[in-house]
């Protein structure tokens, strides 16, 4: 019997069983806890979401566009989370990926044929998850792994290395149903459309392929010579009276290159051709690149640096929101998930964006903020386990709470909820939400 490459843990074949095993839940509608319950299409949804997951596949299965998710980090401690086959005292990593699967292959379930996920995670298991993707999504269906600046400083408890970035590791329901993330060019970028003709506004780009690895050797087929006119600086791929001042594609270093077009489209396109001397009196073809819908969009990068996608950014929003409480430990910032959002979900589609570990609740500020700014029509789907926040551990949130929201018992959805109501108040757009528990069929 031949091994197959593939992810063994403790527990893998249970987790497979528990995604399949269906559960005696529905969910209860909370009218006092709701918002706009009578107009509003967003919903937040209080229980264990991996039960949440299995209610909701009954529905929603092949309907979400988009899944955030920024399940807890891998630190060796024990889950707030109670799954039937999680063995206290188990492996850490056999544990953590037990109890991520089968989450993992729900939310597969959910999934639109264009849908992506986007999964927040640190080194402890970055690895792991990712080959647990590569077989729940297919690793045909991979997309990205975002490597997101949160902390420029660098940790300071670290001891060997100031840590900065994390990963945010992104799968598609099937990659060929699924468009380019694309974002518009910033107000820099597009200064860079400086020239104008009778035909709109352009710029010049250079016609020779500067990678080093498209070469001569590489691609002969693109290295031939092109002929300019220096009366009037147009260019021929054939040399004549007219056309005399031969030019090959030969970068600064004396190697040989490639042209980006092939003979027939530079005969075909020959009206975006035009040749400039630099300073050294030496000729360069460029193309001309016209600023159109297509063009005034940019791929998105994989390297997230910017001082939006920082921890800064959501925990002084947080702070900000609850009059400079600190309710909530390391909020994700909003900029990163507004910018997932962006890229991979459309205004006017009405796309449902999931997230089911909410925690305070960024996932759905982003979804308003976007949908306020575009007049866009997303709508969110939150997911917080009914966790009991700790007075010891966070007095703070506790006595909010506590005496401020008047919870009996104060509950990490309280700050959840509150987020929301708040975040949404002054938007103009769908800014409500119905607030549902899990309770147990009645047979």
């Amino acid at each position: 019997m031949e091994d197959n490459y593939g992810l063994s843990f403790k527990g893998k074949s249970e987790a497979y069983l528990l995604a399949d095993e269906d559960v005696n839940y529905e969910l209860d509608l909370n009218l006092n806890k709701s918002n706009k319950f009578e107009t509003t299409n967003n919903k937040i949804i209080i229980g264990d979401n991996l039960n949440v997951l299995k209610v909701l596949k009954k529905s929603y299965k092949n309907l979400v566009k988009c899944i955030y998710i920024d399940p807890p980090y891998n630190t060796g401690k024990s889950f707030i989370y109670s799954d039937k086959f999680y063995k206290k005292g188990e492996d850490k990593h056999s544990a953590w990926l037990s109890f991520m699967l089968p989450r993992l292959k729900l939310a597969r379930d959910l999934l639109r044929d264009d849908g992506v996920i986007f999964i927040s995670i640190d080194d402890n298991e970055q690895a792991n998850l990712k080959i647990l993707c590569d077989e729940i999504f297919g690793g045909e269906n991979f997309v990205a792994d975002f490597i997101v600046q949160h902390n420029p400083r660098g940790r300071s408890l670290d001891k060997i290395l100031a840590q900065t970035h994390e990963y945010c590791l992104c799968y598609c329901k099937n990659k060929y149903n699924l468009n380019a993330f694309l974002l518009e060019k910033n107000e820099k970028a597009l200064k860079e459309y400086n020239k104008k003709d009778n035909f709109g506004i352009y710029r010049e780009m250079r016609l020779m392929n500067g990678n080093r690895n498209f070469t001569k050797k590489e691609r002969p087929n693109l290295y031939f010579p092109l002929y300019v006119n220096p009366n009037n600086c147009l260019v021929s791929i054939k040399k004549d009276n007219n056309f005399t001042d031969e030019v090959f594609p030969i970068n600064s270093f004396n190697s040989k290159q490639c042209w980006t077009w092939s003979k027939e489209k530079i005969v075909n396109d020959n009206n975006l051709i035009i040749a400039r001397k630099n300073q050294k009196g030496e000729w360069r073809i460029y193309r001309k690149d016209y600023l159109n819908k297509m063009s005034s969009f940019t791929k998105t990068k994989t390297i997230l640096n910017e001082k939006q996608f920082n921890n800064e950014n959501g925990t002084e929003i947080v702070r900000n929101l609850f009059n400079n409480l600190d309710v909530f430990s390391t909020p994700k910032p909003i900029g990163l998930i507004k910018h997932l959002l962006k890229i991979s979900t459309n205004p006017n589609d009405e796309d449902i964006i999931l997230d089911f570990f909410a925690g305070s609740g960024t996932t759905a500020q982003a979804v308003m903020e976007l949908n306020n700014e575009d007049g866009g029509n997303r709508k969110f789907i939150l997911v917080q386990l009914d966790e009991k926040i700790d007075k010891k551990k966070s007095k703070v949130a506790y006595e909010f709470c506590k005496n401020e929201l008047n919870s009996n018992e104060p509950n990490i959805s309280d700050i959840t909820i509150e987020r929301v109501n708040r975040a949404g108040k002054n938007l103009n757009c769908d800014n409500g939400y119905k607030v549902f528990s899990l309770k147990e069929k009645i047979l």
